[in-house]
């Protein structure tokens, strides 16, 4: 409280977190009512990013109306800033899961075209991009946290643990549609077996769905597993 200038300042930075939380839960809604058809990769991606900027925009707004002129635009800005970065980290997580597993991209088509030479060349090619995307994301988790803990010290000193904590509850907030490819991956993989009768353009379709619906699997995996790995710091 000495660092917030007082009682309501402590209080009402109490109650912060648990309404970005509201926020982020209010934005996953929205997105998951205006699902539409589509490339299941896709849709989840357009939905993803569309929460994220309806959550981030909603955080930021409410940082400027819970904190009064007394508390200053440091505590305004800073709080709103670090529970922004934890919502938009968990977009970028799923952008770079993507690139590495959807087949729209070009590590998965270079996987593809190894394919025709030996079994050893897919593995070593899958190896190497695994290793590229996780680093991608180690990368892309610490500029995250940097960022809003930066943003926590900006709006009361000593406050880069609270920032950290705020961008946590930020990129929880917004699993329910971000994650979302978790519930279609076993559905479009089931879907994914055609029976001995179905034609070439059905076999075809079925590929295509399940290669969809491990995509989306991996973009949900890579979100939640970051997720899990802020909240645990």
């Amino acid at each position: 409280a000495t660092h917030l200038g007082g009682g309501e300042s402590a209080a009402t930075i109490g109650v912060f977190p648990l309404a970005v939380m509201v926020v982020g839960a209010a934005a996953s809604t929205i997105g998951s009512l205006t699902m539409r058809r589509g490339n299941p990769v896709m849709v989840l991606r357009r939905r993803g990013y569309a929460v994220t900027v309806i959550a981030i925009a909603g955080v930021l707004v409410l940082a400027q109306t819970m904190f009064d002129e007394a508390d200053g635009i440091r505590h305004r800005l800073g709080f709103g800033l670090a529970a922004a970065a934890g919502a938009a980290l968990g977009p970028a997580l799923g952008w770079v899961a993507e690139v590495f597993t959807s087949d729209h991209w070009r590590p998965v088509k270079g996987i593809a075209t190894r394919s025709k030479a030996s079994a050893g060349a897919v593995v070593l090619a899958g190896v190497a991009d695994a290793m590229r995307a996780g680093s991608l994301m180690v990368v892309g988790g610490v500029a995250g946290m940097v960022g809003a803990h930066w943003a926590g010290e900006f709006a009361f000193s000593g406050g880069g643990d609270f920032g950290v904590a705020l961008a946590a509850v930020g990129l929880v907030s917004t699993l329910g549609t971000t994650a979302a490819g978790s519930v279609f991956a076993p559905i479009a993989r089931a879907a994914g077996a055609p029976g001995d009768g179905a034609t070439d353009v059905q076999r075809e379709a079925a590929e295509a769905l399940a290669a969809a619906g491990s995509a989306s699997g991996a973009v949900s995996s890579a979100i939640t597993v970051g997720a899990g790995a802020v909240t645990s710091l």
